[in-house]
């Protein structure tokens, strides 16, 4: 594939260091860059895991970035249950979505990183089929938890608190 670090957003957002949701780059073992999503339909802790340099597909991946794929995932999941716990023990995280996704940006690969707290299962339409791609539907819904909601482009003081926190306590980072 023929790309540009200007044609590329994911490029542009690790060449940045800065996620489009604010909050910085976190730069991961085996070349592996976490960041907020800035989506309209994301919210607090939707991340964006994607390899450091431009990958169009799985099959692209080194041995290495396959294998700390997973450490990071574990990491990663761990990380954001206890930070979710730390601040909001009434709304604990119950599961985190990975879907993959390479049709933005020229094919740059990337992995969303979906949490489901408790009050958003409560505001899904389908509970006995859940649809992992479903739950960004329930930003919208009127009963939404507020302080989740991140807004593109936007300063949010969640994100960096979020962020910060990650920072500190992955210790699968990059020094």
């Amino acid at each position: 594939m023929n790309h540009t670090d200007n044609e590329c957003i994911g490029c542009k957002i690790i060449k940045e260091g800065k996620g489009p949701a604010g909050g910085p780059v976190i730069h991961l073992e085996g070349s592996w860059t976490l960041n907020q999503y800035g989506g309209e339909e994301g919210f607090l802790g939707w991340l964006i895991l994607q390899p450091a340099e431009h990958k169009g597909d799985i099959t692209a991946l080194t041995k290495e970035e396959l294998r700390s794929l997973g450490e990071n995932l574990k990491e990663i999941e761990k990380a954001l249950k206890d930070y979710w716990f730390c601040n909001w023990q009434d709304d604990p995280i119950e599961r985190l979505y990975v879907v993959s996704f390479s049709e933005y940006s020229h094919g740059h690969l990337h992995f969303h990183l979906i949490p489901r707290t408790t009050k958003m299962w409560d505001l899904l339409k389908y509970k006995c089929s859940i649809r992992a791609w479903d739950i960004y539907m329930i930003r919208h819904r009127a009963k939404f938890p507020q302080h989740y909601i991140v807004y593109p482009g936007q300063h949010n003081r969640n994100v960096e608190k979020l962020m910060d926190y990650l920072k500190k306590n992955l210790p699968n980072q990059v020094k």
